[in-house]
């Protein structure tokens, strides 16, 4: 007899015949018995849930694992993208920098222009005012005459 067997025969009382303590040991063993099955129900259940969930999180891992290459493509995208607009940034600058230096150069032509046409203007009158005057002169001359 086994240890359950042997806690179960001490357990009954004491009238029962030696044919009706074996049959009590044996519904007692086959009661275990069941217990330990569902036990082992419950244990086969648990592993096939945690198989079927161990599925699935393999299947998101490899989904993951699978958009991890995207990502970092569409980031390369991105950084050259950016790359691209840093260069258009700087041919920009130098645009302006350019731009401002030509504005400078024709300002500074316009300068001398100016006080070139100062020059010239102040000459052209002098000289329309003296021509004036020698006209004058000629016809005041001419008419007193």
């Amino acid at each position: 007899m086994d240890i359950m067997a042997t806690f179960f025969l001490t357990s009954l009382p004491p009238m029962l015949g030696m044919e009706d303590e074996d049959w009590m040991v044996r519904l007692q063993s086959l009661k275990f018995l069941k217990t330990r099955h569902e036990g082992l129900e419950e244990v086969t259940s648990q592993l096939k849930g945690n198989r079927k969930q161990m599925a699935s999180e393999e299947k998101l891992l490899a989904d993951f694992r699978a958009e991890l290459p995207l990502l970092q493509q569409e980031k390369q995208s991105h950084v050259e993208i950016l790359r691209l607009i840093n260069k258009d940034i700087e041919d920009m600058n130098g645009i302006l920098k350019k731009s401002q230096e030509c504005r400078e150069n024709l300002s500074k032509k316009q300068d001398q222009c100016f006080k070139e046409y100062i020059e010239v203007k102040d000459d052209v009158d002098r000289l329309t005012s003296k021509v004036w005057r020698t006209c004058q002169r000629k016809v005041s001359t001419y008419l007193l005459t």
